[in-house]
């Protein structure tokens, strides 16, 4: 609407200036009359921040105005949309118990996000330049594919820590993963991927054992020491076929200069397996990430967490560690793209401890663009956009970003994983095969995101075994996925597995016990096909899946109609109970807005009436995607009586009555 350009064209002008305090107070005061509060709040945060930091001032008094306006509930992970819903609401219920303070503590440091609008403006720019500079995914995939036996192949061992000091594991762990990243830019070579490198851990392996052992030619090994300020790095270059040193060198130079003997390390390597670098290769190894090495470290902790998706506290120690180094050097751009993937796998997984998902997709989004905007050839900043270009619908889009990823980066599986997923969520079955198994002669070790993205693929194929065979190796790793489950459950439902089918559902309603096909409906809203879609839903369907949450089928005779549900909702008050019993309130105002509260919740969305269907938009859940229902009179239910009606919808059963 207006009040979003004008937001945008503030921020953008902002970016130019960021101590423009009319801007912020502009910005504030958009958002606070749109109800979001809590970005409101981060935007104050944010020029709080920067006038400190900056002119050592406090904001205007103009501002410390607009701050006291958003009020306590600002802070809360989701916030009703306007300031009238939240005071009617917090007003209102006295019967409902409080619900627990979630503590955040990235709140404050959420005043980062000032510095990321400046990179939204850099987005479109260069996403409308590669648009028509990106071969299409056939071209870049047949040009891959003609070469990869052909070129020399290596991996880049562990390099080992032989500091005095043993707390300085990341540091080796860093060493040898930019090293990695780095020949993964040349086109010319073959490299395997951090992960398989890390998996190579036995000290009595020798170098031509562990090359012999993934059937690569070449391996790159050595060590590294860091004290006072000082580090000595070996490294050699050893053929597998003969187990002799192709090349060796020991550094002994200033911590600072890292970067000088990486760059170094690369060219000695490039140059005796006789590779020919292009310009942008020889650009971007040549780049140095940051200047500022204490950046560089906080960057080593991020980047040296398991950002798995079943870990949260190694995703919030990952987002603090790249805060801080954001912090230390501005124009960090690696730092930037690193914190959009972990933003973004938090907007993904719903990890609202961590920072709410609407936050998490504007900060993953804006942070890409600050990347791209420090350097235009960063490959994870693309990976980034592209997921969420596909996630969005945007899927010719998206595989352009994830292509330009892997032209950035032929060697680096996860760009090959993240194409094969991008793929996937655009239909393209066949051509996510290809990426898939690349990915896998890249990185055997087979990370899970690597696995999962092979196992939906071939259930998209109709390779069931093969999919089966996939999925029940991943529980052993993600033993209560949803994702593994359901995907299970409708694979065994097409082999005709009977018992494996009830025993699948029965762990899986036990995680989701809403557990309904109007569900899975929706969440599958922009993956691949019509026809993807419908399949994966039939597999569902054949299994046992109901219709509605708990297996709910009321009698049409008692659904409200459309009249009927306008009169439910100008209540505006719904006082009631779930399913399990948990109390609620639910309060809607003339506009259609509405906000919710239980003993552990408390949401804000709209509403819109669909024929006889009442549909709900919840701010930042289901990636803010409408769930539709139907409200009954509540007849004869001897469960939850004294309750006027219930509203069946894809993820609850509402009984309630109205009043106001």
């Amino acid at each position: 609407g207006d009040q979003d350009g004008a937001i945008d064209m503030a921020r953008r002008a902002l970016s130019f200036d960021p101590l423009q305090e009319d801007l912020h107070a502009t910005i504030i005061r958009l958002l606070r009359d749109k109800g979001r509060l809590g970005l409101a709040r981060d935007q104050y945060e944010a020029c709080r921040d920067i006038l400190r930091r900056e002119l050592d001032v406090a904001p205007s008094a103009e501002i410390e105005s607009l701050r006291k306006s958003l009020g306590a509930a600002a802070s809360l992970v989701v916030v009703p949309q306007n300031a009238l819903l939240q005071t009617a609401l917090l007003n209102s219920v006295t019967s409902v118990p409080t619900a627990p303070t979630s503590s955040e503590p990235l709140t404050q440091s959420r005043s980062r996000l000032a510095f990321f609008v400046a990179g939204i403006v850099a987005v479109a720019a260069l996403m409308q330049f590669y648009l028509f500079q990106t071969p299409d995914a056939d071209t870049a995939r047949a040009a891959r594919s003609g070469v990869t036996d052909e070129r020399p192949s290596l991996v880049v061992l562990p390099f080992e820590d032989i500091s005095i000091d043993k707390q300085q594991a990341e540091f080796a762990a860093g060493l040898t993963d930019d090293l990695i990243t780095d020949l993964s830019k040349v086109s010319g070579l073959f490299v395997i991927a951090h992960e398989t490198s890390r998996s190579i851990q036995d000290p009595a392996l020798s170098a031509r054992e562990a090359a012999e052992r993934l059937g690569v030619d070449y391996a790159v090994n050595g060590t590294v020491r860091r004290s006072r300020g000082m580090i000595r790095v070996t490294a050699q270059l050893v053929e597998a076929g003969t187990g002799l040193a192709v090349w060796a060198e020991k550094y002994d130079r200033q911590t600072t200069d890292l970067f000088e003997v990486q760059d170094d390390v690369i060219k000695h390597i490039v140059a005796s397996l006789e590779i020919e670098l292009s310009d942008q290769e020889k650009r971007t190894i040549a780049r140095v990430p940051t200047d500022n090495f204490e950046a560089h470290d906080f960057y080593l902790r991020a980047e040296y967490q398991n950002l798995g998706m079943t870990e949260p506290e190694s995703l919030r120690r990952a987002v603090e560690a790249y805060r801080r180094a954001i912090d230390l050097d501005p124009n960090f751009a690696e730092a930037y793209a690193g914190y959009a993937r972990v933003a973004t796998t938090i907007w993904r997984r719903d990890f609202s401890d961590i920072m709410s998902s609407a936050m998490a997709k504007e900060e993953a989004y804006a942070a890409a663009g600050k990347a791209l905007k420090l350097d235009p050839e960063n490959a994870r900043a693309y990976e980034v956009l592209s997921i969420i270009q596909a996630v969005e619908g945007e899927h010719q889009i998206a595989v352009t970003s994830a292509t330009k990823a892997v032209d950035l980066q032929p060697n680096d599986a996860e760009a090959h994983t993240n194409l094969a997923n991008v793929l996937y969520f655009a239909g393209e079955l066949d051509l996510a095969k290809v990426e898939v198994e690349i990915a896998r002669r890249l990185n055997p070790a087979l990370p899970t995101e690597l696995r999962l993205i092979s196992a939906t693929v071939a259930f998209a194929q109709r390779r069931y075994a093969d999919a089966v065979a996939e999925f029940v190796t991943l529980r052993k790793d993600v033993p209560r996925s949803e994702l593994v489950l359901e995907h299970l459950a409708a694979a065994y439902a097409y082999l005709g597995e009977a018992e494996r089918v009830k025993a699948t559902v029965s762990e899986l309603q036990d995680i989701l016990p809403i557990t309904n096909l109007g569900y899975y409906a929706v969440l599958r809203g922009n993956i691949g096909t019509r026809e993807q879609a419908a399949h994966f839903i039939e597999g569902l369907r054949r299994a046992g899946i109901p219709e509605w949450p708990y297996g709910d089928r009321r009698a049409p005779e008692n659904r409200l109609n459309a009249a009927e549900l306008r009169a439910v909702v100008a209540g505006p008050l719904w006082t009631g109970e779930l399913e399990n019993g948990v109390d609620f309130v639910q309060f809607f105002d003339r506009k259609g807005s509405f906000a919710y509260r239980s003993i552990s919740s408390l949401l804000s969305g709209r509403v819109v009436i669909e024929g006889d269907r009442l549909c709900q938009v919840i701010d930042g859940y289901l990636l803010d995607r409408p769930t539709c229902g139907y409200v009954y009179h509540n007849a004869q239910d001897r469960d939850h009586p004294g309750h006027d009606y219930v509203y069946v919808s894809i993820d609850a059963l509402k009984f309630f009555s109205v009043s106001g």
